[in-house]
């Protein structure tokens, strides 16, 4: 059977003490009543709703590198899939 990881509080302490092991300083912000988590490195600043969401951006980041952004075919595929 394979192993199953739910994004819920302890996945979200990991994936801040992860972050932080990468070297990022990792906080939250509200702006009125939004609340952000933000990961600040000197290199790379990634801002999202929650530490699984951070290190998803993170990991997009490591693996297309400056050209994160997804191709026009890449957004197609995704729009018929939904």
């Amino acid at each position: 059977m394979p192993e199953l990881i739910v994004a819920a509080g302890n996945a979200e302490t990991a994936c801040v003490a992860l972050l932080e092991k990468l070297g990022f300083v990792v906080v939250t912000e509200t702006n009125g009543d939004v609340e952000e988590w933000v990961a600040l490195r000197d290199d790379l600043h990634l801002r999202a709703e929650s530490p699984v969401q951070l290190l998803r951006l993170y990991s997009m980041r490591q693996d297309r590198r400056a050209n994160w952004a997804p191709a026009d075919a890449e957004v197609e595929a995704l729009l018929e899939r939904m």
